[in-house]
């Protein structure tokens, strides 16, 4: 995709919220300070996805964590939806080529809590996004445990993003959805 044709993008992302880090400190500025470590990890995620890189991975899922510690499910639950999202990335992105499923059934799990929290008419896109999240990880958990029960699961985390992701509407991610139930 595009970010492939633009290597150096996410690279400047990430120099650009460490910077923001300096001046956001989590005691004068909590919540920019949260949000910038969340967009932190995404960023950190994408070069990990991108590279294979087990280091950004790790400090995607530190950065993320950092931010749950202010966003929490009661005080900022879109930004806590946003942030858990976010860690369920970052721990699935490199943990299928893990002897240990330990990360990914982490990731999993994050997936799950903000679909437990989230609907699908609250933040319809949020909320396909993360299922569709949800079914790659299950596939990829299935891949290494090659444990039958998991297929359903993923299909149906698929299926589900699809009723939200429609071909009209949300064509890239309605096609990426549709690659990934192709795929299981």
């Amino acid at each position: 995709g595009w970010l492939r044709r633009q290597p150096d993008v996410l690279a400047q992302a990430v120099a650009v919220f460490n910077s923001a880090l300096e001046f956001y400190t989590r005691t004068a500025h909590p919540n920019e300070w949260a949000a910038t470590n969340t967009d932190l990890a995404a960023a950190l995620t994408g070069i990990a996805a991108l590279d294979g890189d087990a280091a950004k991975a790790d400090q995607a899922v530190a950065a993320t964590r950092l931010a749950l510690e202010v966003f929490t499910q009661d005080t900022s639950p879109v930004n806590w939806v946003r942030a858990t999202n976010n860690l369920g990335m970052a721990l699935s992105v490199l943990s299928g080529s893990e002897v240990s499923t330990a990360r990914l059934e982490q990731g999993i799990a994050a997936f799950r809590a903000v679909l437990e929290v989230l609907a699908p008419d609250s933040m319809p896109l949020e909320w396909a996004k993360t299922q569709n999240n949800l079914g790659r990880a299950l596939g990829k958990l299935w891949h290494v445990k090659q444990d039958l029960s998991l297929l359903p699961q993923a299909a149906t985390a698929f299926e589900s993003a699809l009723k939200v992701l429609t071909r009209e509407h949300q064509p890239v991610y309605w096609a990426t959805a549709q690659h990934n139930l192709g795929l299981i």
